[in-house]
């Protein structure tokens, strides 16, 4: 067994013998005892250290990568809702004549009045979102008789819920200069369409955003 020798002063040694005799225990034992319960508590801090680390780090990539497959998953599902409202919408607004026992009777798709329903919840809707639309003008109509808001672009069309279109305008003079800057992502996707579209304009007189002009419905 290995010999570890250590000089120490006499007040120490003293005090050694002391707690030793006390404990009924020999210095030489007493002394190996401390050391040994030391170096234990030592390595055992250091491993349970080691391992609470480890499984943190673990347990925070996991819960980074579930964030962003729930992101993903709602982006799709939204996604998804949109087309097939939009979808639904197209053909609802767009009747067609079937012959029933000789008689001529008209029908239409199911679902009329869910483009603007699904407007309250997203505010603000692209065409470059939807699935492809064949006929683009019955979409536009009939979205206009619902009453959503229709802006045409240059590159895109907006489709917008009335409510939110009132609320942006009266937004913009709070917000910021650089679009990127705005926190809400659905005014921060208004707001970068109507700039693309040049449809709006930064007043540095002012320091606030102005639209060049009301859109025609």
């Amino acid at each position: 067994m290995p010999v570890i020798s250590v000089r120490i002063d006499v007040p120490t040694y003293e005090k050694l013998r002391k707690l030793a005799e006390e404990r009924g225990m020999s210095l030489y034992n007493y002394v190996r005892s401390i050391l040994t319960e030391h170096v234990s508590s030592q390595v055992s801090s250091e491993v349970s250290g080691e391992v609470s680390s480890e499984v943190s780090s673990r347990i925070l990539r996991e819960v980074s990568y579930l964030k962003e497959r729930i992101a993903y998953l709602e982006r799709k599902l939204s996604e998804i809702e949109t087309k097939y409202t939009i979808s639904i919408t197209t053909t609802s607004n767009s009747s067609t004549t079937t012959s029933t026992s000789g008689n001529n009777a008209s029908t239409s798709g199911k679902g009329r009045g869910k483009f603007i329903e699904i407007l309250a919840k997203r505010k603000i809707i692209l065409l470059s979102e939807m699935r492809k639309v064949r006929n683009i003008d019955s979409l536009i109509a009939g979205a206009k008789r619902q009453g959503i808001v229709v802006i045409r672009g240059y590159k895109d069309i907006a489709f917008i819920h009335p409510q939110y279109w009132t609320e942006i305008k009266e937004k913009l003079p709070q917000i910021p200069k650089n679009i990127d800057e705005i926190e809400n992502d659905t005014d921060r996707k208004t707001m970068r369409f109507l700039a693309a579209e040049a449809l709006i304009y930064y007043d540095t007189t002012q320091n606030t955003w102005k639209l060049i002009e009301e859109p025609k419905q």
